[in-house]
């Protein structure tokens, strides 16, 4: 691995002790993940959150429709650190992570992230904020 391969968020070199690999559209290829294990963490801990506040702190119509037309995210999902291969331009949420150091497969599911009945009731709730 090159030595100019480092963090894309907080610039520390990536190695095997703080690589994560990611998979997308249920494919079984390992990507490599330009986030290290620490920066990874921190945005699936904190990007349920961030996405709320981004809701509720939208001061325009334009910013609240760009918002709600992403809709709410259940995985990781975040172009510089997760490329979809096939076209880097699509925001892709992840399906699983692999914990390189320990070798070990982790959900992408973000902490706080609303699934099933929940996740339908909250994106109906967010439809009544939507502008025509």
């Amino acid at each position: 691995m090159s030595d100019e391969f480092c963090c894309q968020c907080c610039f520390e070199d990536i190695t095997n002790e703080n690589m994560v690999k990611y998979q997308i559209n249920n494919n079984s290829v390992w990507l490599t993940s330009n986030y290290c294990e620490t920066c990874v963490d921190f945005l699936q801990e904190k990007s349920w959150k961030i996405f709320t506040d981004q809701v509720e702190k939208a001061d325009c119509k334009k910013a609240l429709q760009k918002i709600l037309e992403v809709g709410p995210p259940i995985n990781l999902r975040d172009k510089s650190g997760f490329p979809n291969p096939l076209d880097t331009n699509l925001l892709t949420e992840i399906d699983k992570l692999l914990i390189c150091r320990e070798n070990k497969e982790k959900s992408a599911k973000l902490t706080g992230s609303l699934t099933g009945e929940k996740r339908k009731q909250y994106i109906n709730f967010l439809e009544n904020f939507k502008f025509k």
